[in-house]
């Protein structure tokens, strides 16, 4: 005679699919009192916002250069990119530094808050209010948090490698140029 198991096989194969749940892990911050996330796959580390050396005719929303332990990083200011108008001063304290397959870059953000493990079931499509505001291309989706919306950021859109490279490349030319005057001059 078999021994009877203490649940029935239905309902351990549930608990075993709901252990099993896939989950995405999100780097939370805020802009403007407004809270986003970004998978941490795409998140390469978070600093404190360094000296950022502007780069003339760049587009609007670079900031301009970090040199991050000898590496040069772009620095993005999402609220530009995105076409957000901020309603609260506030100097930007942190940047996320992210790496897309297009390129590794740096986002300007008010504060990181934590990191949390979201249900890939409890992240939503965004829906079309939300597209308005923010281009629908930079946007993965959308979770809830303590019964709050927020817009879940994909970083391989937010810029490309090309914008990135010219805003590098110019940078470059602009130093060879002052290089180039400064020994003219004397």
């Amino acid at each position: 005679m078999k021994p009877k198991s203490s649940k029935p096989e239905e309902e351990k194969r549930f608990e075993e699919e709901v252990n099993e749940e896939k989950i995405v892990k999100l780097v939370m911050f805020s802009l403007d009192q407004e809270i986003y996330g970004i998978e941490i796959e795409q998140v390469v580390e978070i600093n404190r916002t360094l000296e950022i050396t502007p780069v003339p005719n760049s587009p609007e929303y670079i900031e301009g250069l970090i040199d991050l332990r000898g590496e040069v990083i772009a620095i993005i200011d999402p609220e530009k990119r995105f076409g957000l108008k901020r309603e609260t001063p506030i100097s930007k304290k942190h940047t996320i530094v992210c790496q897309s397959a297009e390129a590794k870059f740096g986002l300007l953000v008010d504060q990181v808050f934590k990191i949390i493990n979201l249900p890939l079931n409890a992240v939503n499509k965004a829906p079309d209010l939300l597209k308005t505001k923010i281009k629908e291309k930079f946007v993965k989706g959308v979770g809830i948090l303590n019964d709050r919306v927020f817009v879940i950021l994909d970083a391989s859109k937010i810029v490309t490698s090309e914008e990135i490279e010219g805003v590098k490349i110019s940078e470059g030319v602009n130093k060879n140029e002052d290089s180039n005057q400064k020994r003219s001059n004397n």
